[in-house]
């Protein structure tokens, strides 16, 4: 199902769920905001995250365990990770280098099977 980020989810505690083999749109605005995800699993899986934008800046994503980093990637634009994933792991989103007033903020964030 496609839907919109929830806002805020600018930090941890406030997160909003991305629900196993669904994708979600998310907008990194204004310049600087950081979106956090976490992972709705009924158990631990395999898992390929994708995040896929168009926003002029290079995307980071951090795998979040139990509020520690247990992995960082980070591509121009486009972010494809593998990983298993625990029942509330958080995925941290954010851009680095983004210009300001850029014309397009949207991404799409996308939890699916390998």
């Amino acid at each position: 199902s496609d839907e919109n980020e929830t806002e805020p989810n600018h930090t941890i505690d406030k997160a909003d769920g991305l629900v196993d083999l669904t994708q979600k749109w998310g907008f990194i605005n204004p310049v600087g905001d950081v979106d956090y995800y976490r992972i709705k699993l009924s158990a631990p899986a395999e898992r390929v995250l994708t995040l896929e934008s168009k926003i002029d800046c290079k995307v980071r994503l951090e795998h979040l365990r139990g509020g520690k980093s247990v992995a960082l990637q980070s591509a121009p634009q486009n972010v494809q990770y593998k990983a298993l994933f625990e029942k509330d792991d958080v995925v941290k989103v954010q851009c680095v280098g983004q210009k300001s007033n850029p014309a397009e903020r949207a991404y799409r964030i996308a939890l699916t099977e390998p």
